[in-house]
C-alpha cells in the first residue's frame, strides 16, 4: 500500500474512532440532527482529504501545478461551504458539522504523531 493510500485508510479509521463518541454525545445531548451533523462533518473532512490526495498523485502530470493547486484549493473550500450551507438549510447544526470536521483533523494529527514516533524509533 502506498503512503498516500495508507494515510487515507489510517485517518479514516482514526476519524471514525474519534467521531463515534462525539456523534453519540451530540445525539443524546442535542438530538439526532446534531449527531447527523458530526457524521456529515467527518465525511466532508475525509472527502476533502481524498481530494488533496488525488491532486498530490496527479501533480506530476500538471504542467502548471501552482495554478492547478490553487484551483483545487478553491474547489475544496467551495465544497466545504456548499455542504455546510446545504445541511444548515435543513437545520443540521453547523457547530456539529465543525465538530465532525475537527475529528478528521484530529485523526490527521494522530497519524502524523504516529509517523514521527516511527521515525524517531528507526
Amino acid at each position: 500500500m502506498d503512503d498516500l493510500k495508507r494515510l487515507f485508510v489510517e485517518t479514516t479509521k482514526d476519524s471514525l474512532l474519534l467521531a463515534l463518541p462525539c456523534a453519540c454525545a451530540a445525539f443524546f445531548c442535542f438530538g439526532w440532527l446534531s449527531g447527523l451533523g458530526v457524521v456529515v462533518g467527518v465525511v466532508t473532512g475525509q472527502v476533502g482529504l481524498w481530494m488533496i490526495i488525488r491532486f498530490a498523485k496527479s501533480i506530476t502530470t500538471h504542467k502548471k501545478a501552482d495554478r492547478a493547486g490553487l484551483t483545487q484549493y478553491v474547489l475544496r473550500y467551495c465544497m466545504y461551504g456548499i455542504v455546510m450551507v446545504a445541511f444548515a438549510c435543513v437545520h443540521v447544526p453547523v457547530l456539529a458539522m465543525l465538530a465532525g470536521f475537527m475529528c478528521s483533523k484530529g485523526a490527521l494529527l494522530m497519524y502524523s504523531r504516529k509517523l514521527r514516533k516511527e521515525a524517531d524509533d528507526a
